[in-house]
């Protein structure tokens, strides 16, 4: 069975002379028509018989018979080889064009015999797409290695004959144009970019043909593809063989030598610089001209040749900036090594080492004053933190790693530096920091509302770093609790946002007795006014008279006064406590009489004066409308109270003039005769004088050792608690198991020391909660 006639022949060749030209083929020297055309012939020639009376329309593989090729294979075979050799003879010829061509010239020439022979070939692949479809899918299948897609072979053949010949050539010109570009040489980038593509495209591999279209020509059905989109394979593996090893390599020699020669005449920041502007450039190139694959190998070679082959110069460079606070340079440093493990690893413990050797130096200028000043004490915290949180957030764009350095650093400067060492307890921190908040939570504050919101999460900052938070707690609850009852408070709306910042980092159970309180004064003022309405309704005549009914364990006072009223305040107080009692059944009241105020006013003096004084000090000075000098001995019986406790209440008056005695200003030298005489003299420029308010350091110290001191008590009973509560639930557990336990559901509060838990577990195993077991005493068990 014969294939091709030689008519047929040169039919095909003339036509495929017309599509492989050295013009590249446009609307105007090639219409649409002629492709048209020529997609008939080739059709016609393959499904038509010699005698033109069959035609075969079904694919080749299923027109065998007998297992004997058909006209139509016969035909398709030939057409495939006749286009096979026209085009090897046409790209060798193309390929004595580039004889002794080098440099730009031979990537001009080259781009120019591509971008025209691919376009070629692409109308080549329309006008053959008929074998495409039928006798070229038909080899595929039957697995013909040396059968291709008609575009995949046309270009196949332009890489076999052209291509491989010169690509050292090629790439090496790629190269030299690259390396004059980075020495700021003008280049035509388009042809790097126009090269690159050819290598792309030869890795491409056509698998499928879609969108088909039906059409005649004359009486002959047909199905053809005028447009055809191919399905697209991508392969790279001649972009990276012939260009992107060699782009990498020589990218990598090229800034090996430049980094170490820079470094020697410049400095570090000049050298952040220059690595900065050197890799947008390079990136910049990759993106113009280059497969996006050569971007992460780019990068890769980029930062192991400018970045970690220097990176102990970048080290200590980076402990300089920190100190010297050149933020430019650390933000570009970060930027530059963020994507390197080991980089940040040694920038992380730099950073922790310098916040820490910095805040402590700070601290220690100023630790005689910042000691005695909350204040103080509390900026100072402030200005190192800000220094270096903004560094972190704006120079390493609040890296995690970083982040950690500054928190485990602040925690370590606040907790543990001069003002704690000089006053030999870590707690001093929780104690000044507390203070510092009671301060600004006050009315005479002068903090302006709209900086109040600032102030308060600049302190709950501080607060996040405190390690003994249950301390701050203590000393907190009763500053807040004398804001409350002496209603000196900056307002509900502060100090209820500050209560929900403190309960934001430490829970609800935190800030539960806080809150308790809030609401106990609430609901005092109701019935504050509800018993003055009582009164008026009632007609009983009364002087101002107002109570705060506290929740006993809420609130961190208790009853340790008792005194006799004066006969006044103790019949208010009993109709106060029977109109209580009737409307809450079953509660008890306790007076805190140490703690309860009242105005007393004077008329035995050169003016009139207003003495604010607590319950106990009213009692004494309404002795003097008597006499003018009472007996120590006298108060007592008076008041029926406690020697200690009436030493409290009358040396403030003695100190504030009001009272005169010979007694020593501590008291400790009154006895039962010690004599108190009304100082008849007694002047004073203002009208209201506060008695309440002489305690002296003294008396403040003595509360901070008192505070502390429960808080040591509360930290035991707490462990023990806990400790309970996890072997209840894991019945056994080993030693090391429990201490884990126990400080995960306590470092919230504190830290505790292992010797305190210890002691804890062996009270625990003498109240017989929990015991040793036999034969491993290295594990508890639970007692029910």
């Amino acid at each position: 069975m014969s294939g091709l006639t030689a008519k047929e022949k040169e039919t095909i060749e003339k036509y495929l002379r017309e599509v492989f030209t050295d013009q590249p083929l446009c609307l105007t020297n090639y219409p649409p028509r002629k492709s048209m055309e020529f997609y008939t012939i080739i059709y016609s020639f393959c499904v038509n018989s010699r005698d033109r009376d069959s035609r075969i329309t079904a694919p080749l593989a299923e027109a065998r018979r007998d297992g004997v090729p058909n006209k139509g294979e016969v035909v398709g075979e030939e057409v495939y080889m006749f286009l096979k050799n026209f085009i090897v003879g046409y790209v060798k010829r193309l390929r004595q064009r580039l004889v002794n061509v080098e440099g730009v010239t031979l990537l001009e020439l080259y781009v120019k015999l591509w971008d025209n022979f691919f376009i070629s070939a692409t109308v080549a692949n329309t006008c053959f797409s008929y074998l495409n479809r039928f006798y070229i899918t038909s080899k595929i299948e039957e697995g013909k290695d040396d059968v291709k897609f008609i575009k995949n072979m046309l270009i196949n053949e332009f890489k076999e004959h052209i291509f491989f010949p010169y690509n050292r050539a090629i790439s090496s010109a790629i190269l030299d144009m690259i390396n004059k570009e980075r020495h700021n040489e003008t280049i035509n980038s388009s042809l790097i970019f126009s090269t690159l593509q050819s290598y792309i495209i030869m890795g491409l591999t056509i698998s499928e043909k879609q969108n088909q279209q039906q059409g005649n020509v004359g009486s002959i059905s047909y199905t053809v593809t005028p447009v055809q989109k191919d399905r697209i394979v991508k392969n790279t593996e001649i972009y990276v063989e012939y260009f992107e090893e060699g782009y990498l390599e020589a990218t990598r020699a090229f800034y090996d030598e430049e980094s170490t020669e820079y470094l020697q005449s410049h400095t570090v920041s000049q050298y952040l610089i220059m690595v900065e502007n050197r890799i947008n450039e390079e990136k910049d190139r990759c993106t113009r001209y280059m497969d996006s694959r050569t971007a992460e190998g780019l990068s890769c070679t980029l930062n192991k040749v400018l970045i970690e082959k220097h990176l102990d110069i970048f080290r200590k460079a980076f402990e300089e900036m920190v100190v010297e606070n050149k933020r430019d340079d650390l933000s570009r440093m970060y930027n530059l090594c963020k994507d390197i493990p080991d980089a940040k690893t040694g920038f992380t413990a730099t950073l922790q080492d310098n916040i820490i050797a910095y805040g402590r130096k700070i601290i220690e200028d100023c630790v005689d004053v910042a000691t005695q000043n909350p204040k103080a004490y509390v900026q100072k915290l402030l200005e190192i933190y800000h220094r270096f949180g903004s560094m972190v957030n704006d120079c390493f764009k609040k890296d995690f790693s970083l982040c950690e350095a500054l928190d485990k650093a602040c925690q370590e400067v606040i907790n543990e530096n001069s003002v704690t060492a000089k006053a030999g307890n870590k707690k001093k921190c929780a104690e000044l920091v507390a203070k510092y908040a009671d301060s600004i939570l006050k009315k005479n504050s002068k903090i302006p509302d709209d900086e109040m919101k600032g102030a308060l999460i600049d302190l709950t900052t501080i607060f996040k770093y405190i390690r003994d938070k249950d301390t701050f707690l203590n000393f907190y609850s009763r500053f807040y609790a004398k804001r409350l009852i002496n209603d000196v408070s900056v307002g509900e709306e502060h100090e209820t946002d500050f209560i929900g910042h403190l309960k934001n980092s430490c829970g609800f159970d935190f800030t539960t007795k806080l809150e308790k309180m809030s609401k106990d004064m609430m609901i005092s003022r109701d019935v504050s006014k509800n018993f003055r309405d009582y009164l008026s309704n009632k007609g009983t005549k009364s002087f101002d008279f107002s109570t705060n009914i506290l929740t006993n364990v809420s609130w961190p006072y208790k009853q340790t006064m008792t005194c006799n009223l004066p006969p006044a305040l103790n019949s208010m107080w009993k109709e106060f406590e029977k109109y209580y009692i009737g409307h809450h059944s079953g509660r008890k009241l306790n007076l805190l009489v140490d703690l309860s105020k009242g105005e007393i006013q004077s008329n035995c003096f050169e003016r009139r004066h207003i003495f604010t004084c607590y319950t106990p000090q009213i009692a004494i000075l309404m002795m003097y409308n008597e006499k003018d000098e009472v007996t120590f001995g006298e108060i007592k019986k008076a008041l029926g109270t406690r020697d200690g406790d009436i030493k409290t209440m009358i040396i403030p008056l003695v100190k504030n003039e009001l009272l005169q005695s010979s007694c020593k200003s501590d008291g400790n030298d009154i006895t039962e005769n010690t004599m108190f005489s009304l100082n008849t003299t007694f002047t004073n420029k203002k009208v209201k004088i506060d008695l309440t308010r002489t305690g002296g350091k003294a008396e403040t110290a003595k509360e901070a050792i008192t505070i502390c001191n429960n808080v040591e008590s509360d930290r035991k009973c707490l462990l023990e608690a806990i400790i309970v509560r996890v072997m209840k639930t894991r019945k056994e557990l080993k030693h090391q198991q429990l201490l884990v336990e126990v400080i995960s559901q306590i470092e919230h509060r504190f830290k505790p020391e292992v010797a305190q838990i210890k002691k804890c577990i062996d009270a625990l195993i003498e109240k017989e909660y929990l015991k040793r077991k036999e034969n491993d005493k290295e594990t508890y068990e639970y007692l029910a």
